[in-house]
């Protein structure tokens, strides 16, 4: 009777760890066409107060060198024209030097809430995820990407403010990045109360699906055309600054310069 009590009270622990839903929050998943590749960019050139999204119509490949690393998957319908430069893949911890080449002075972080949610608003940073953009250690090729460590696995069980979903129901997602200037702005709110003059931040758009549970392969997060998205869909996205680009300011001076050319000669 006691063994018997006994299986009963294991089967249903394994029950319970098993209902929890997990997902796998990594962004780079070789040969995943349809899994989850994604690049984050510096603000734009022409308009770095707006933030761009979208994926590349190449597709993500390990064989293909670094173009190949530079696509998405799953690939977008169009090429979404980004005009910044893909954040990392060179760096080192500690810098507060905005440098959009040092992946270690960008901080990321996945973000997820119960159900379909319609606003990042509605969302919580999950812990555990907290992580940076590829750095020297990984070099130029894997700028714009980023490796969590360990599994890169994530179990939303209720803990540490982890929203509590079960196995086979919907959460739903969206990653935030941001400059973290060598620890002066630790997180994704703090960095938006700097400002992104100081503070360069954007969000991915938000994806929903339903999430993995029991002995399945835990689904990577729904990317935008993924055949596990139910609503929306993650893909890559430009941070944002109300500080113009080096050119940008560069182009103004040289206007700048031939109007006020102009004027003399009209004097």
């Amino acid at each position: 009777m006691k063994k018997f009590v006994t299986t009963i009270v294991l089967l249903a622990g394994a029950a319970s760890v098993y209902s929890q839903g997990q997902v796998n929050y990594g962004d780079y998943n070789p040969g995943a066409t349809t899994g989850f590749n994604i690049h984050i960019w510096s603000p734009q050139l022409a308009s770095p107060g707006v933030e761009t999204t979208g994926n590349n119509n190449v597709p993500f490949s390990t064989s293909a060198g670094a173009a190949g690393l530079a696509g998405d998957a799953p690939t977008g319908a169009s090429n979404p024209g980004y005009t910044g430069q893909m954040i990392g893949g060179a760096g080192s911890a500690g810098s507060g030097t905005l440098a959009y080449n040092n992946g270690d002075s960008f901080s990321i972080e996945l973000y997820a809430g119960a159900g379909t949610v319609a606003t990042f608003a509605g969302l919580s940073p999950i812990p555990g995820t907290l992580g940076n953009l590829a750095d020297a250690s990984f070099g130029p090729n894997y700028a714009g990407m980023y490796f969590p460590a360990g599994s890169g696995l994530v179990t939303l069980n209720g803990t540490g403010g982890t929203p509590t979903v079960l196995g086979g129901a919907a959460a739903t997602f969206a990653l935030a990045a941001w400059f973290n200037g060598g620890g002066t702005y630790p997180t994704y709110a703090s960095a938006v109360a700097a400002g992104s003059g100081l503070a360069p931040y954007g969000t991915s758009p938000l994806g929903t699906e339903n999430v993995g549970g029991g002995t399945g392969q835990p689904p990577f997060l729904p990317g935008l055309g993924n055949p596990s998205t139910t609503a929306g869909g993650i893909t890559s996205f430009s941070l944002v600054s109300s500080i113009p680009e080096p050119s940008t300011i560069a182009l103004g001076v040289i206007g700048a310069s031939a109007f006020l050319m102009r004027l003399r000669r009209k004097q």
